[in-house]
């Protein structure tokens, strides 16, 4: 507050009188021994006084106190937020209700009277003495330009007394004034926002809910609340920069307290957001956590908003289910709740849970407002299911993924526990290479050989003999296997039975008259080699021998050992065919007449009905020829 303190500091077109000069003069020294006395954080301390003429010329006395890098004012011209300017406010009214349960009100607020630290913190100076209250009118007269920020009371009476009325019509000319103001801010006061001194009309509500909405859109805010913002801001303005103090309400604000909590309101629209979230309460006795399959799951909690959400259906509510030993959510569980509002503000969250399975349980719910951007505010309980009388366990499809199996892990270079396996040390190389580079015989540069430290060999015990096998009691004879057949060579080229074109590679005379005449036989007579002796009997394995163990590579060469025991010899099937085809390729048959049919017939072949007579064969034959004739049946062996 700037008090003239001499006739110099008025306009020359002024008349100013001695008692005025003693007035300001007096306002002055009130408010040196206010800061004095530091009754109030919130005030700016006084360092030191002084005067401006110690020489006795005319002057008066200085205050000197801390600066501060800037003010409310200043602030609202490079355009701050909504939020930031209603933040301020509400600090300047907690301190003026402070302020008057010692001093009484401010009585001259205004943007350039709020200071700011550089932390943000608020202070107050100029607050309005008795003094300076007595020549308030007179000096705004003298102003050239009237301060709008004054209460009109307090300009019409010189001796009104100062209310707190008077600073909440001051605080809502700085709300109205920051509205006004755009958002890219006034840094050179060209806009000259000119304050409202009748109050607002319908036309200038109408203008304030529309500069709030365009305000918000560009801040951090709600946009489901933008409109409830607009309409109780401008609702708010209307009230607070009313010309007539009563009846309040409608009209001004009459105390502290009752603007107070609108503009904390105001503040919480901007972006709303979960208050708090109480303990979570079972529907069950005292110190019981137990449900039976055959009931719900019931529990409730009390959810607190900040101001300005009036419904449920703005807060967003969230339900997961754990289990508790597996710490897996649950899914597809059949949930629901109901809200009732609280006097208080507060909402009361009562859930419930369908049919679940016996088991232990983790609750976790989560609360927001919608759009908001917030992280939610969580809280959890525990709860137990046990199973009711008659319970049956619902059935349930299985699950197409497979069932785990433990499976080895590849060994890598890496152990399992993270750290690298440690390197095989390998046998150092003796540095002869190097030595036969230097023909000088230069001694000095032959490089010492380090010794190899070899790890003793390992004496492994001697391997037990294999026991032989046990005779049985009576011993059981052992067949002999029988001889190799005998290598054959044939001197006639081989004939095919095929009787396809070109198959035939035998001559004409080549009929079954040969393969039965012991004559032809003769020509047929096969070069048999002797038989091949049979191979040595191998030598009994030998132990492995385990040398002393080498440090490096494995070696290549390895020695394969054979069991000691003998594995039986399983021996093939002899052949039936085996004689025939030995003796040598068979010719194809000649047709023979339709009275002497020729048929060749295996032994073990069934015959016909009509030709059941069998002729007598030798046992060692294989094949029988039957020439069925006039008298009975000829046959011949081979």
């Amino acid at each position: 507050m700037k008090f003239p303190l001499s006739r110099s500091d008025f306009r020359p077109d002024v008349p100013v009188t001695d008692a005025l000069i003693e007035a300001c003069a007096q306002a002055c020294s009130e408010q040196a021994r206010l800061l004095a006395k530091g009754s109030h954080v919130f005030m700016p301390p006084l360092n030191a006084r002084a005067l401006t003429a110690p020489d006795g010329a005319e002057g008066g006395p200085v205050l000197i106190m801390p600066r501060y890098p800037t003010s409310l004012d200043r602030r609202i011209a490079q355009g701050a937020t909504l939020a930031e300017v209603l933040t301020i406010l509400i600090t300047v009214i907690k301190h003026l209700q402070e302020l008057s349960q010692r001093d009484g009100c401010h009585g001259a607020l205004r943007p350039t009277n709020i200071l700011l630290n550089d932390r943000g913190e608020v202070a107050l100076t100029d607050v309005l003495t008795p003094a300076a209250q007595k020549v308030l009118a007179r000096l705004q007269a003298i102003h050239p330009e009237p301060q709008r920020f004054f209460a009109p009371e307090l300009l019409a009476v010189p001796d009104a007394s100062v209310t707190q009325a008077a600073d909440t019509y001051a605080l809502g000319m700085i709300l109205y004034r920051a509205v006004m103001t755009p958002r890219a801010g006034d840094p050179d006061g060209r806009l000259n926002v000119k304050l409202p001194a009748e109050g607002l009309d319908k036309a200038a509500l109408v203008t304030i809910r529309d500069r709030v909405q365009d305000r918000v859109k560009q801040e951090d805010s709600n946009p489901r609340f933008h409109t409830r913002l607009a309409d109780k801001l401008a609702t708010l303005l209307n009230r607070a920069i009313s010309k007539q103090t009563s009846p309040s309400p409608p009209f001004r604000f009459s105390t502290y307290n009752d603007l107070l909590p609108r503009l904390e309101e105001l503040r919480a629209l901007i972006r709303p957001n979960i208050g708090m979230v109480g303990k979570v309460l079972l529907q069950r006795p005292p110190s019981s956590e137990v449900f039976e399959t055959d009931e719900e799951v019931r529990f409730s909690v009390t959810v607190g908003v900040t101001d300005g959400v009036e419904t449920y259906e703005e807060i967003a509510c969230g339900i997961a289910l754990f289990d508790s030993e597996s710490d897996e959510r649950l899914r597809d569980v059949d949930c629901g709740y109901t809200v009732e509002p609280h006097p208080s503000g507060r909402f009361r969250f009562s859930f419930r849970v369908g049919a679940m399975a016996p088991g232990r349980y983790r609750a976790r719910l989560a609360f927001a407002i919608r759009d908001s951007g917030h992280q939610p505010s969580t809280t959890e309980v525990n709860f137990e299911v046990r199973a009711a009388a008659g319970y049956v366990p619902p059935a349930r499809e299985h699950s197409p993924t497979p069932l785990p199996f433990a499976r080895q892990e590849d060994e890598g270079d890496t152990a399992p526990d993270g750290l690298p396996n440690e390197p095989v040390p390998a046998p150092i190389r003796a540095a002869e290479s190097l030595q036969h580079q230097h023909d000088d015989g230069d001694d000095s540069f032959a490089l010492p050989t380090p010794p190899v430290e070899r790890p003793a060999p390992i004496v492994m015990p001697p391997r037990p003999a294999v026991e032989p096998p046990r005779l049985t009691f009576p011993p059981q004879p052992q067949h002999a296997p029988p001889p190799a057949a005998p290598k054959v060579e044939f001197q006639r080229p081989s004939v095919s039975l095929s009787r396809e074109v070109g198959a035939h590679r035998g001559t004409s005379d080549e009929t079954l008259a040969h393969l039965l005449d012991p004559h032809a036989a003769r020509e047929l007579r096969p070069n048999i080699a002797p038989p091949a002796p049979p191979p040595p009997p191998a030598a009994p394995p030998a132990p492995p021998s385990i040398g002393a163990l080498r440090i490096g590579p494995p070696s290549v060469e390895t020695e394969r050992t054979e069991p000691a025991v003998s594995k039986p010899t399983q021996l093939p099937a002899p052949d039936p065919l085996a004689d025939i085809l030995r003796a040598g390729s068979w010719t194809e048959l000649l047709l023979c007449p339709a009275k002497r049919a020729v048929s060749l017939t295996p032994r073990s072949w069934p015959m016909s009905p009509s030709r059941r007579r069998r002729a007598p064969c030798s046992a060692s034959s294989r094949w029988c020829v039957k020439i069925p004739t006039s008298s009975g049946c000829r046959s011949s062996g081979r």
